[in-house]
C-alpha cells in the first residue's frame, strides 16, 4: 500500500510540471538572407507618437508585400483597388549588418533602417527619419504568413 501510495505522488507530481514551451516561442533571428527569404505582408506602421496603424491593402485578394529572396535581393509589390500592380520596381541588391541591426536596398524598397524584431512570423524596421511627409510613419511592421 505504502509503494502504491509513494508511485501515485510520483506520478502526479511529474504530471504536474509545466512542460517547456521554449520551442513554441517566437525568438530573434540571425539576420541573414536564407532568415529573410519569403513573403513578408505590411501589417501595421507605428507613427513617430506611437499610434499604431492597421495597414489596409487596397487589394484584398492579393495583400501588399515584400519579398525577400535567398540570393540577397528583394522587391516591392503593391496593388490599388482593382489589384492591379501599382507599384513593384526590378529586384533590388539587399543589404545588411548583423553587428548593428541595419537593413537596406539599393532600391527604394527598403530605405535604410534598424530591424527592432525579426522573428520567424514579425519583422519590425524602425527608420531614423518619417518616410514620406504627411505619414508620419517610424516603423512598419510585416508579418509573415
Amino acid at each position: 500500500m505504502k509503494k502504491a501510495i509513494i508511485l501515485l505522488a510520483l506520478t502526479m507530481s511529474l504530471m504536474s510540471c509545466s512542460k517547456d514551451d521554449s520551442s513554441t516561442k517566437d525568438t530573434n533571428l540571425s539576420l541573414t538572407y536564407p532568415n529573410l527569404a519569403g513573403k513578408w505582408y505590411f501589417k501595421e506602421t507605428i507613427k513617430a507618437d506611437g499610434t499604431i496603424v492597421p495597414y489596409t491593402s487596397a487589394c484584398i485578394a492579393n495583400p501588399d508585400h515584400i519579398e525577400f529572396f535567398e540570393y540577397g535581393f528583394v522587391n516591392e509589390y503593391i496593388r490599388n483597388n482593382m489589384c492591379a500592380l501599382y507599384s513593384s520596381g526590378a529586384d533590388s541588391e539587399l543589404y545588411y549588418n548583423n553587428e548593428t541591426k541595419r537593413l537596406w536596398s539599393a532600391g527604394s524598397e527598403i530605405p535604410d533602417s534598424k530591424v527592432i524584431k525579426f522573428t520567424q512570423h514579425e519583422l519590425q524596421l524602425q527608420y531614423q527619419h518619417v518616410l514620406a511627409p504627411g505619414f508620419e510613419t517610424r516603423v512598419l511592421v510585416y508579418t509573415r504568413n
